[in-house]
């Protein structure tokens, strides 16, 4: 990690107030005597405060999760998944029974109102250093789980192991290895799954050229259905993904550790290469590829060593598929730390899932030192930002929260690997956090509280969404007559709408706002009084009718 101490910015919305005026308004009552009598039309006043969103955005955290039979070292955390009420968790320096650092993995569930552990998973042939639970997937009722220092019949070949559930039981069933196995492959450095499909990183193959291996389910048998790589590459497979029909493979070590990825797809039966994915303003040492992950048109890659202003803040990028398909190509968007530092390391650990994209910084102080932070953005209409930063609420210095994380709906995980707990120094941990909407603020109605009949007035609304929602408006003039929904439109900003009252009365304007998740506001009021013209009834008045300019020239002041 690059130490460097420095002051953060803190970015805070400026906080508005608008007050509307009292204007004092003339209405002319004759103009041959050059007399004016002056009335006063009250206008609404409103008064708006900006709020200063708290950095969560609707992102809480719901539970703080530890292994049930967790120990110091135990390195619990170091890598997650969450697929709806599933969460697998790594703890690939577990011991198993005599077995130092053999490895586990655990499987979380939610009930409905929290996280339990359903089941503890480890290798059937667990052994020393094998580190089963570097890598995990989980997708329904079936997980995968890497061991990447499984010595097989040499040394670091690696395996990946293959857990189904049935009922509320998780079994063994199969254990994966490649056709080709060689000493330090590392195969299942990386794994992911998705249905019948599988794929496993092997990164060390070929002298650290590194593929990556493709397996399908028939029945209960997993078989291998090709080996995946790309010419002049390093490290690829150090980081894996799938989301059918395609995967992407992470190789950060290619060009000096500037990094890439690269994108199969399955088409019939076999499987073709589309493309490298690349920074546009990558360098050496940027590691590029690190992380990866890919959930239909979107996929995104973590750079964490690359520099920003002071070295090292790292980035993330991401690609949408374009309309013919993935091809090689460089980013749609790169997205950076509101707040970044040098050394923050964020990409690191990345995940996308529908509109949602988290990506850790684990090394992020905080108020200490590599406390870790995530970060989560939500994509708009055109572009991704930045909805939520979360932390562990009982976050300490050197835990690297965020070393893995993993999103899904309304729900994301962070691992904390180097956690002291209960559990003993470094044993580990990992963090669910969940997405609440909440409803944009009851509309504030801006206009004339006054007028005369038949008269066009301008009204605007204002509504603010703490989530940063976009927000629709539905508006009641009180005449029987309404807006219906209009928009959405970006949360916060005042949208206008024109109406007139065709008799004169007493009229509520009723408005109320909602956001795109369809939660609505409450009803916001404005009373408006529509009183007979008066300067009508005026004989006078009556009389400049024979003089139609002038009338239209004292009509227009009478109407304001």
């Amino acid at each position: 990690m690059l130490s460097i101490d420095l002051y953060k910015i803190l970015l805070l919305k400026n906080i508005k107030q608008y007050t509307g005026e009292e204007k004092m308004r003339k209405r002319a009552i004759g103009i041959f005597v050059c007399m004016m009598l002056l009335i006063t039309a009250t206008l609404a006043v409103a008064v708006n405060v900006d709020e200063i969103k708290p950095t969560s955005r609707g992102w809480s955290e719901k539970q703080k999760l530890l292994a049930t039979d967790g120990s110091g070292d135990d390195r619990f955390g170091s890598s997650v998944d969450i697929n709806g009420y599933d969460a697998i968790i790594g703890a690939y320096f577990d011991d198993v029974s005599t077995k130092n650092n053999a490895g586990s993995a655990y499987v979380f569930i939610y009930t409905g109102s929290s996280w339990t552990q359903q089941a503890k998973l480890t290798a059937s042939d667990a052994d020393n250093d094998d580190e089963f639970g570097i890598s995990v997937s989980i997708d329904g009722d079936y997980a995968i789980v890497g061991a990447h220092k499984e010595d097989g019949s040499g040394t670091d070949r690696g395996a990946a192991y293959v857990f189904y559930r049935s009922g509320t039981t998780w079994t063994q069933q199969q254990k994966l290895t490649p056709g080709d196995t060689a000493d330090n492959d590392f195969f299942g450095k990386s794994v992911s799954i998705d249905g019948e499909y599988a794929i496993v990183g092997c990164p060390g193959k070929n002298s650290n050229q590194g593929f990556s291996y493709i397996f399908k389910r028939t029945g209960t048998v997993w078989s291998q259905m090709t080996k995946v790589g790309a010419t002049g590459s390093n490290k690829l497979g150090w980081s894996v993904s799938i989301s059918m029909p395609c995967v992407i493979m992470g190789a950060y070590g290619t060009n000096s550790n500037t990094g890439a990825a690269h994108i199969y797809e399955l088409q019939g039966s076999s499987w073709y290469g589309k493309g490298a994915l690349t920074a546009s303003d990558g360098v050496s040492a940027d590691l590029f590829g690190i992380s990866v992950s890919i959930d239909s048109d979107y996929a995104i890659c973590g750079s964490p060593g690359h520099d920003l202003t002071y070295g090292g803040e790292g980035a993330a990028y991401i690609f949408e598929k374009p309309g013919t398909g993935w091809a090689t190509m460089t980013e749609t968007q790169k997205i950076t730390a509101s707040d970044n530092e040098g050394g923050d390391g964020f990409g690191q650990s990345v995940s996308v899932d529908g509109d949602g994209i988290f990506v850790a910084a684990p090394y992020e102080d905080g108020t200490g030192n590599a406390r870790g932070a995530g970060y989560i953005f939500n994509r708009g209409s055109s572009s991704w930002s930045e909805a939520a930063k979360v932390i562990a609420s009982d976050a300490a210095n050197d835990d690297y929260f965020g070393w893995g994380v993993s999103i899904s709906g309304n729900s994301a995980i962070s691992g904390a690997y180097a956690d002291d707990n209960t559990n003993g120094v470094d044993a580990g941990s990992a963090y669910i956090f969940e997405w609440t909407n909440q409803a944009p603020s009851t509309p504030t109605i801006n206009g004339p509280t006054s007028g005369i009949p038949g008269t066009p007035y301008n009204y605007k609304f204002k509504s603010t969404d703490p989530d940063g929602d976009q927000v629709s408006y539905y508006v009641k003039w009180g005449d029987n007559t309404n807006t219906g929904w209009f928009g959405p439109f970006d949360s916060g900003v005042e949208q206008t709408k024109s109406h007139s009252w065709s008799s004169t009365g007493t009229y509520i304007i009723e408005a109320k706002a909602k956001d795109v998740h369809d939660a609505e506001s409450g009803w916001g009021t404005l009373t408006v009084t529509i009183p007979k013209t008066k300067a009508m009834n005026m004989p006078f008045l009556r009389f400049l009718e024979n003089y139609p300019t002038l009338y239209q020239i004292i009509k227009t002041i009478l109407e304001k």
